[in-house]
């Protein structure tokens, strides 16, 4: 009995060291004053333990024009049909952890809008490595930005590979109602604080031997609840 007690207070002591590390922000941008370059570095907060290669935590336009002022990341000539192409007219960004770690990710955040004759419907997609895309529900874009972000909270997951998200608006149908035109515009808009975050963590990859020592733990705790349960 003392035996399963002590596994099981180890394997419980393994669970809560390497869930130690709360849910934070690991790329942020800020585009207040921002005119539109053709790349935007997360400008507030990088974290830490993820890759700076060139092409990472940067927004990148692809098929989009950049459309200056509006004091944004504004873009125009996107998708006027009502045929979604994950391939074709979409602003993206990537990230990877430094070797050694891997990433949990949690939700994005972010603030969206766009011109009156702007496409009216828009959603964010991810990858991880080369698969396939999981897509947000699509949503509707607003002409007028709200007071908060909205917020996309898919299943958290963890990888230690690279993955993309990308944003797409498209639609025959425009943000006011009418007909959606190529000079229309969706963009990151300017609240107040912050405009684009995504939410997660980083982690020191588990060596094997945690790993078995955590499996071991969650053995232990199984088989004391079970000897307390007959008796």
């Amino acid at each position: 009995m003392k035996g399963w007690k002590t596994l099981a207070a180890v394997g419980v002591l393994g669970l809560a060291l390497a869930g130690s590390d709360g849910k934070a922000q690991l790329l942020v941008w800020d585009v207040s004053g921002d005119n539109s370059p053709v790349e935007l570095t997360a400008d507030v907060l990088i974290d830490a333990n993820l890759s700076l290669a060139p092409a990472n935590n940067k927004l990148t336009r692809v098929g989009v024009i950049q459309n200056t002022g509006a004091n944004s990341y504004n873009s125009r000539n996107w998708n006027i049909t009502n045929t979604f192409d994950e391939n074709d007219k979409y602003i993206t960004f990537q990230l990877q952890p430094v070797s050694g770690f891997q990433m949990t990710l949690t939700s994005l955040q972010y603030a969206i809008n766009g011109s009156n004759t702007g496409p009216g419907t828009g959603r964010w997609g991810y990858r991880v490595g080369s698969g396939p895309f999981t897509l947000q529900t699509p949503f509707n874009i607003p002409f007028t930005l709200g007071p908060t972000l909205a917020t996309w909270d898919f299943p958290d997951f963890t990888t230690d590979q690279l993955v993309e998200f990308r944003f797409w608006a498209y639609g025959s149908t425009s943000i006011n109602g009418g007909t959606s035109g190529v000079n229309g515009t969706v963009r990151i808009g300017n609240i107040a604080g912050n405009d684009l975050i995504l939410n997660g963590s980083t982690e020191i990859i588990p060596e094997p031997s945690t790993a078995v020592l955590l499996v071991l733990g969650l053995l232990g705790a199984y088989q004391f609840s079970r000897r307390r349960f007959a008796q």
